[in-house]
């Protein structure tokens, strides 16, 4: 009898570690699944240094395109007061004389363009992330307390906001904001509640604002929070 019960309490011993073991092997294979998920995700979440390069010099480049695009107006007759930024979703696109307009293909003939997806990291929608083109601030170190006329890309990603400073000046540094960036160099609402692509200034942008802007025509800055970062084009100065 006792040689039967140590044969019979061998074999449940052998059979428990087996399942110890069998248990081992799927939390070690679970463990292993979170981790490749995780990974996977943080890769997806970090842009490859070509692309930046493309996402940062494609931003510059749209916003001194457009810049031509208002020097030409300009060079044809058009004054900068002028200037008229209705987009053909508004209603004063289709109002009026449509040399002065920015939009209009008897104007400027500018096409609003937009950010590429993996460039932008939107955290509010006040206003949405995109571009913006306007006369929204007195910029502090241009000639006169008028309005320059300003483009934005807004709410782009931090790491595209960095080499875009590499490619202007040489350091990845970005500049912090005192205020809210839709506070000073964007409006995020029109009189009448639409967003704003149009005339109505902000308050001014100087070096008091952004002490690290101070002289720059076009930068990348981030919030006083340091949660969104706009770049900004000065493409007419008054």
């Amino acid at each position: 009898m006792s040689g039967k019960s140590k044969s019979f309490s061998g074999k449940s011993e052998a059979g428990n570690a087996i399942i110890y073991v069998l248990v081992v092997i799927a939390l070690f294979a679970a463990l292993t699944f979170v981790i490749a998920r995780k990974s996977g995700s943080t890769q997806q979440a970090v842009i490859p240094e070509e692309k930046l390069n493309v996402y940062a010099t494609q931003i510059i480049q749209v916003s001194n395109q457009v810049k031509q695009a208002v020097d030409q107006m300009v060079f044809s007759g058009s004054s900068l007061d002028a200037l008229q930024f209705c987009l053909p979703a508004d209603a004063c696109f289709n109002v009026g004389s449509s040399i002065h307009k920015i939009f209009h293909s008897d104007g400027g003939g500018v096409i609003m363009p937009k950010l590429m997806a993996e460039a932008v990291g939107q955290v509010d929608t006040n206003p949405a992330a995109g571009w913006y083109l306007g006369r929204f601030n007195n910029v502090g170190w241009t000639a006169t307390t008028a309005t320059d006329i300003i483009m934005v890309a807004h709410q782009i990603r931090e790491p595209v906001c960095a080499r875009i400073n590499e490619l202007l000046t040489g350091s990845a540094a970005i500049p912090a904001l005192n205020v809210n960036i839709n506070k000073v160099l964007i409006s995020a609402t029109d009189a009448d509640g639409n967003v704003q692509h149009t005339n109505s200034p902000t308050a001014d942008f100087d070096a008091t604002v952004c002490p690290g802007c101070n002289g720059r025509p076009s930068l990348c800055v981030e919030n006083s929070t340091g949660t969104a970062w706009s770049y900004y084009n000065i493409l007419e100065q008054r």
